[in-house]
């Protein structure tokens, strides 16, 4: 059986190295990747049933893989040949295959792209071009985006002043809810380990209810959620970015200016972009226009202002800036296969239960690349995150591994049960469990140290269904047992989350 695998990212490699251990006999498997090198997770720690940490690391794959490694450009696939018409070194190759799985990740939805000082991030390369970017006399950096990478990059940045642009009403909304928000940015001004950011806002950021404005340390209250307060933030169902965890550590992401400072534009969006200056000559004028249009030049004008770029916002604001961190979600990678495969309206390529492509059983598709309609819980939703790729990648693996009959016993396993993800932002170990945002007719319990840790708890019915764990709590293994177990907490209630009751002990 000969297994081709396109994509050597983390979704890929993974299937890579499981696959082997899933097949009866030995399986001849080749992984096509456009680069020298593929992403690996290491380090891998269970947390939980479903709840894992990991590293992830670029490596030349060697001779002692179980795979063949092609470095490559996938040019074509015809599905009904069964053929990878690829371009090597600017020659062209064919690859037969009798399975394939796709994972060819997503590709960063970039405002103005093409546009000079406009940046989009998702891979070491990207990170290292921002990074020569901000070391060339910048000043200021405009940030777009409210997902992981433009959250980790606004704490992260040294000696620049940011303005981050967001549509919603709180920061970081892809993950949290605005009350973890406020505890966020609550640290960022009572940090003690370096001189907190000055900046303003424009104006009351967090909707929340008026006993959650202030908390006490140790402070647990409840909410009863009677209307719907979050939305699709993504606006295409694209939740999440492709950089992994703790990608900023390395590199220098330092500008040119003496301390940092932060404003922060809530409930806005660019309108459009104006280059005050050439990328290369230092001069000229280019009328960048609205968000998505062609960005033609318009003549030329004094640099008057010092900045390289004028962006344009939907509240009428201006904002003079050196450079744009478009940090706006990814999309499937699927150009290739429009027309050949069930595409969902957010361009990934649609899986069945068993991550099959729609039309072609023989085709997989998973991680970024991928669209999965289905659930197997309430409590489990896809975001295009590294942990997912992975976890992806080891069923689809086994789903591979296995006959194309049905009564194959291969069901999704409990990754696909439960949510979960691990992560950092600000400096804080982050932990999501579940449906850990609150909907109509559901319970908030919280606990709040400042600095220090921020816990919610999402109970309906008397059970726990979602959880978000900001900092050292040690709780994500016994959180996540009640989201899967399903037990009834009617009896603690609030008290759940008293630090002095033992909430192991008590539920064993």
């Amino acid at each position: 059986m000969r297994y081709v695998i396109l994509g050597g990212g983390i979704a890929g490699t993974t299937v890579a190295e499981f696959l082997p251990l899933f097949c009866d006999t030995p399986a001849d498997i080749t992984l096509i990747s456009d680069y020298d090198v593929v992403k690996r997770a290491v380090g891998i720690q269970q947390k939980g049933e479903a709840l894992t940490n990991f590293h992830v690391e670029e490596a030349t794959p060697g001779q002692d893989e179980n795979y063949k490694f092609i470095q490559g450009t996938v040019v074509d696939v015809d599905f009904t040949k069964h053929l990878v018409h690829l371009k090597i070194c600017n020659e062209p190759s064919v690859v037969p295959f009798d399975k394939l799985c796709i994972a060819l990740g997503g590709k960063p939805n970039t405002i103005a792209r093409g546009v000079p000082y406009v940046v989009g991030i998702r891979d070491t390369e990207s990170v290292a071009e921002l990074q020569r970017r901000l070391s060339d006399s910048c000043y200021h950096v405009t940030v777009v985006g409210n997902g992981g990478i433009a959250t980790e990059f606004v704490h992260s940045a040294r000696d620049c002043h940011l303005t981050w642009i967001i549509r919603d009403k709180s920061i970081s909304s892809v993950f949290v809810d605005p009350v973890a928000a406020k505890f966020f940015l609550d640290s960022l001004n009572t940090s003690s380990t370096s001189s907190p950011p000055t900046g303003t806002t424009n104006g009351p950021p967090f909707d929340t209810a008026d006993n959650v404005t202030h908390t006490s340390k140790r402070h647990i209250f409840t909410r009863h959620v009677t209307s719907q307060v979050h939305r699709d933030d993504s606006g295409s169902a694209i939740s999440g970015c492709a950089l992994g965890p703790d990608w900023y550590r390395g590199y220098n992401l330092s500008g040119m200016r003496s301390g940092k400072k932060l404003d922060i534009e809530y409930e806005c969006e660019v309108t459009g972009i104006t280059q005050l200056v050439s990328s290369d000559t230092g001069a000229g004028c280019t009328d960048c226009g609205p968000v998505g249009e062609t960005w033609a030049p318009d003549g030329h004008q004094k640099r008057e202002t010092g900045s390289r770029l004028k962006i344009s916002l939907s509240n009428n604001k201006t904002i003079l800036t050196d450079l744009v961190l478009s940090a706006t979600g990814v999309v499937p990678n699927t150009d290739l296969f429009r027309g050949k495969l069930d595409l969902a309206d957010d361009c990934g390529v649609l899986v069945d239960k068993r991550m099959r492509s729609l039309r072609y059983p023989e085709v997989f598709a998973v991680g970024d690349v991928c669209t999965i309609p289905w659930k197997e819980s309430d409590n489990w939703q896809q975001m295009r995150l590294w942990t997912q790729a992975r976890s992806q990648g080891v069923y689809t693996a086994r789903s591979m591994a296995g006959s194309a009959s049905e009564d194959d016993d291969i069901t999704p396993d409990i990754s696909y049960e439960i949510f979960t993800h691990s992560t950092s932002f600000f400096g804080f170990k982050v932990i999501m469990l579940g449906r850990h945002k609150e909907w109509p007719g559901c319970q908030c319990y919280f606990r709040v140290t400042e600095n220090v840790e921020f816990i919610k708890l999402v109970v309906w019915n008397n059970r726990l269904q979602g959880a978000l764990l900001v900092g050292e709590t040690d709780l994500e293994e016994t959180f996540e047992n009640l989201i899967l177990n399903q037990l009834d907490i009617s009896d603690l209630g609030e008290n759940i989350l008293d630090p002095n009751v033992d909430i192991e002990d008590y539920f064993d």
